[in-house]
């Protein structure tokens, strides 16, 4: 058989090749007829290892060096690859100011949308802040219309204007910040 990898490595595509013959394949191997099936049939398998192997050498090329993580051992080898810790996963005092600020605007807008929905006509305006506060809290649409006792097109109807709003409000904070 000619060797697909390294020379030193050539049991590497025989043996799997021949365990997965005798694991997965029995009822294949139960209709070979001629030596030459036989053939065929290791070399579809094979054929298919290797393909698997090389997708699976090509997506790790594809993602970057494998790099050890860990701390630094005392006492190794001069060879030895070196070892790097994990980054600290506390954010920067400017990513947490950046952060902050961005919430705040956008609690701005929401209470000026509140305000908004407020200021329009009464029973609608109080679904709609319901609808509001409920999305904000991650429900889903179908959740908000089971606790506001109203159907699911009327809350996607509550939405849509809800963004309308929020909308008109983000371009004037934007227009007036471009100013």
């Amino acid at each position: 058989m000619k060797f697909l990898r390294d020379k030193r490595q050539n049991d590497d595509v025989t043996s799997p090749v021949l365990v997965s013959v005798f694991a997965h394949h029995t009822d294949e191997l139960a209709k070979v007829q001629h030596p030459k099936e036989l053939w065929d049939l290791c070399a579809a398998i094979a054929l298919r290892h290797c393909n698997k192997h090389n997708k699976r050498r090509q997506r790790g090329f594809a993602r970057g060096a494998v790099l050890p993580i860990g701390t630094a051992r005392e006492g190794g080898s001069a060879g030895a690859a070196p070892q790097y810790d994990v980054a600290d996963v506390q954010p920067t005092p400017e990513a947490n100011a950046a952060q902050s600020e961005l919430h705040q605007s956008c609690r701005d807008l929401i209470d000026q949308c509140e305000q908004m929905l407020t200021d329009q006509d009464g029973p609608r305006s109080a679904r709609r802040l319901g609808v509001l506060g409920l999305h904000l809290e991650g429900k889903s649409r179908q959740e908000i219309a089971q606790a506001l006792n109203t159907s699911v097109p009327t809350v996607d109807r509550d939405l849509f204007e809800i963004r309308a709003v929020l909308w008109k409000l983000f371009k004037a904070k934007n227009e007036d910040e471009v100013q």
